[in-house]
């Protein structure tokens, strides 16, 4: 499809309006480069603003075991103890390691971090860090502690936070570069449905995003020029071996398409950019898995297009999951754009620019 035919021309009109409404929905703000708004620099200001309350100096040890499993079982008598702490700041994706720079950047402000596979220090004074799950636990601790939260009850971290400091949060905040590592499986989504019990009123969730991030590469490859297939392999994690190639049919299409999958696919050809909006060009696709070389040429000819269109839909697809768990009666849920997001990292490169605010409104 040319990009200059009618049929293109509106089919992206049709993009534009749709795109123009999704915008109305988000309710997005944009800023510019050169012109900061007063908004923009509210949401800026993290550094100098919040006391603190939690320490783990003040949290008295009940055993002389330097074990993660009494850190956690001193942390729920200190909680009960203290059960009007509040105003409370959580960093997820961060750790409090020694010469760790996330120790550097939350200690003095954050009262919680949640660490996925890194390690933490028990022993640290000024900033607590805790496992988000038993898997993370596993991943650093010997076996007697793999089960930790199963065995007192709780599902993960948040499920302890909510127990002991529901509504205790005035600011939780996923540092940057972390959402990719959860957003499998709809392990995100889990999350925020106990997550949203510890925002307090007026308070806010800062997200990155939601886009896929450690994606997989899966490429079209060709025999003979003309069709092309889309190849894949398993890995068992036992075995640690790799399954023999094979080609990906419309039988079991829907693992490679669904909501961030985290599958990125492209043509086995140099130069040859990203395959935007996979499920048009996978109508195409043959019972045996093929599709014809002229499809695959018409729907990188038109790669912008597809880009817009995947973006629309999977912006569209987000919302909708967020709006089922912070109702709009009680949350107000903001995508800002070109916004300094609140910890960015001094590599500009990395910096969040576009991201979701969720403020709890009653």
């Amino acid at each position: 499809m040319s990009s200059n035919s009618i049929e293109f021309k509106k089919k992206y009109l049709k993009y534009k309006n749709k795109y123009i409404a999704l915008k109305d929905q988000l309710s997005i703000t944009q800023g510019t480069q050169g012109t900061q708004t007063k908004q923009d620099k509210t949401i800026k200001q993290t550094g100098g603003l919040h006391e603190k309350s939690i320490f783990p100096r003040n949290i008295p040890k009940i055993l002389e075991d330097p074990s993660y499993t009494n850190y956690i079982n001193n942390l729920q008598f200190y909680l009960t103890e203290n059960a009007g702490l509040n105003n409370l700041w959580m960093m997820i994706g961060a750790t409090n390691i020694d010469d760790h720079f996330d120790l550097s950047r939350f200690h003095r402000e954050y009262d919680i971090t949640i660490t996925g596979y890194a390690p933490l220090n028990i022993n640290e004074p000024n900033l607590l860090s805790l496992y988000s799950h038993d898997n993370d636990i596993r991943e650093s601790l010997p076996a007697a502690e793999h089960n930790l939260y199963t065995t007192l009850g709780y599902r993960h971290v948040y499920d302890l936070l909510v127990r002991y400091l529901p509504h205790k949060f005035s600011k939780i905040i996923y540092d940057w570069s972390t959402t990719k590592f959860i957003l499998a499986n709809n392990k995100i989504f889990r999350e925020l449905e106990v997550i949203k019990n510890l925002i307090a009123l007026n308070g806010e969730l800062y997200i990155d995003t939601f886009r896929e991030g450690n994606a997989f590469l899966l490429y079209l490859k060709t025999t003979d020029g003309n069709n092309y297939y889309l190849k894949n392999s398993t890995w068992d994690p036992i075995a640690r071996v790799r399954s023999v190639e094979f080609n990906v049919t419309p039988d079991i299409l829907g693992r490679y398409v669904e909501y961030n999958n985290g599958y990125s696919i492209r043509v086995f050809q140099a130069g040859l950019p990203k395959i935007s909006d996979p499920e048009a060009l996978f109508t195409h696709m043959r019972p045996d898995g093929s599709i014809p070389k002229t499809e695959i040429d018409n729907h990188i000819r038109d790669s912008d297009y597809h880009a817009a269109i995947e973006k629309t839909r999977h912006d569209t697809e987000t919302m909708r999951r967020l709006d089922i768990i912070f109702p709009p009666e009680q949350y107000r849920i903001r995508y800002l754009q070109n916004t300094e997001y609140p910890n960015n990292p001094n590599d500009e490169s990395k910096c969040i620019n576009n991201f979701y605010l969720i403020t709890r409104i009653v």
